[in-house]
């Protein structure tokens, strides 16, 4: 044995500047592997800053065309947010999201940005806070914005963000006010953040304010994803429940508008879901698919891990 282990370590001896390769290869790849390992730990944990993220939560949608089961989308129909209303639905603070786009000139160069068009009572669900301004009252406003860091960067350098509050940018003739600075998203938000041909750059508006350019058509489709629906649920109500609500909508929507769908296609089938903020992904599901003999089909809700509940 003595012997195996001097031999051994000759061979590394004359080897030496391989071995340090190997060796300092092998360290990089497993500190790379931990790195990356960390990164999606991370970005997998919940928003710090949603406030009782065991009753704060997302519908979620997908549809079934038939013989084509599709995955979910993470988006849904923004007209659940005032249908579940008007069926008096034992949700608070339901909230709407869409997303667009807008284009400012200033000084001749174009600042392009991504637009989160939301429910005022959103500030309240996911617990968000401005930097400069009153975030709520210029959701509240039709011509008023509240831009990102990143966007007051790209506009005016290091301007301290309570003296951007009060300027005016103009956007295709419209001109708008600036009532509220915000923070870049968080990665691990629901809202969108960073995108591939913007960046951070973002402007909040109100659902109902002149920054919003999504036609109405759009906003009231039933089986058209075009954005996100937020709600915290009252005590003794499951997101089960809110499953089953979505679910009734949509097959009161598809049976209200068959007889005006002549000699066309009956809409996609839907299976809906609704997941709690207390994981990003729900620890197990099982899939629901859409046929023509089965219209309306609903991936089984699994009830996400309570993580406040276990801190608390």
């Amino acid at each position: 044995m003595n012997a195996l282990v001097l031999d051994a370590l000759r061979m590394v001896r004359s080897r030496a500047r391989a071995t340090a390769v190997a060796i300092g290869g092998l360290t990089i790849a497993l500190a790379a592997c931990l790195l990356v390992a960390l990164f999606a730990i991370a970005l997998s944990a919940p928003d710090p800053d949603v406030p009782d993220p065991e009753r704060t939560i997302m519908l979620d949608f997908k549809g079934n065309p038939p013989g084509e089961p599709s995955p979910w989308f993470g988006a849904v129909p923004v007209a659940f947010g005032p249908l579940l209303k008007a069926r008096h639905a034992p949700l608070d603070l339901i909230s709407r999201a869409a997303w667009g786009g807008i284009e400012f000139r200033m000084d001749g160069r174009s600042n392009p940005a991504l637009v989160q068009a939301v429910d005022p009572d959103i500030v309240e669900v996911l617990n968000l806070h401005s930097l400069a301004g009153d975030l709520r009252a210029t959701l509240q406003g039709h011509d008023t914005i509240a831009i990102s860091a990143d966007l007051l960067r790209k506009l005016w350098g290091a301007l301290p963000p309570a003296q951007a509050v009060g300027r005016r940018l103009e956007a295709k003739g419209q001109w708008y006010t600036v009532g509220a600075v915000i923070p870049d998203t968080d990665p691990r938000s629901p809202l969108w953040g960073a995108n591939p041909l913007v960046g951070r750059a973002v402007v909040m508006c109100g659902f109902d304010a002149a920054a919003n350019t999504n036609p109405a058509s759009d906003r009231d489709a039933i089986f058209l994803m075009t954005g996100r629906v937020f709600a915290r649920l009252r005590p003794g109500t499951s997101i089960a429940q809110v499953s089953g609500w979505m679910i009734s909508i949509a097959r009161e929507a598809r049976i209200s508008r068959k007889p005006n769908r002549v000699n066309s296609h009956s809409p996609p089938a839907m299976g809906i879901e609704s997941a709690a903020f207390t994981s990003r992904y729900p620890e197990t599901s099982s899939g629901g698919t859409g046929s023509s003999n089965q219209p309306m089909s609903c991936r089984s809700t699994i009830r996400p891990r309570r993580i406040a509940a276990v801190a608390s």
